[in-house]
């Protein structure tokens, strides 16, 4: 059973009248409560989760969420010339603010005429490698 079906089993168990207000020796309106409180912390656990900052090494889904306009992201594509490979490239996603946005990489420009494809998830970029300051070669 996932969260919005034992909400609703919830809820349909408290509303159904009963003689004296309990439902297997639970008050209704405590069950009520309950789930007042649960909706409540779950739909701010949700906001918190969506709120917090995409973690380098972990891909997020172009369904779950979009980077930031602008910024350069490491994504995956699908071609559809070559629907079970994946690619991964730099590329960024552009919001024109109108709820249709697109991705833009720098491949992009070779594949004029070439098939499509398709960004399927992205992380953010690591930074850049920084020596130890008494590594002077590597600089």
């Amino acid at each position: 059973m996932n969260y919005d079906e034992i909400i609703m089993s919830l809820t349909e168990i408290a509303g159904q009248p009963t003689e004296d207000g309990m439902v297997d020796g639970v008050n209704q309106q405590t069950i009520m409560d309950a789930l007042e409180l649960i909706n409540y912390q779950h739909e701010h656990i949700e906001a918190f989760l969506k709120d917090q900052e995409p973690t380098i090494g972990s891909w997020i889904s172009v369904k779950d969420r979009l980077p930031e306009t602008n910024d350069e992201v490491l994504a995956t594509y699908l071609y559809d010339d070559k629907p079970n490979k994946r690619y991964v490239e730099t590329a960024s996603y552009f919001d024109d603010g109108e709820g249709e946005g697109h991705w833009h990489s720098v491949w992009d420009e070779f594949n004029v005429g070439r098939v499509r494809k398709t960004t399927i998830a992205w992380m953010p970029m690591p930074k850049p490698y920084k020596p130890p300051k008494e590594d002077k070669d590597d600089a």
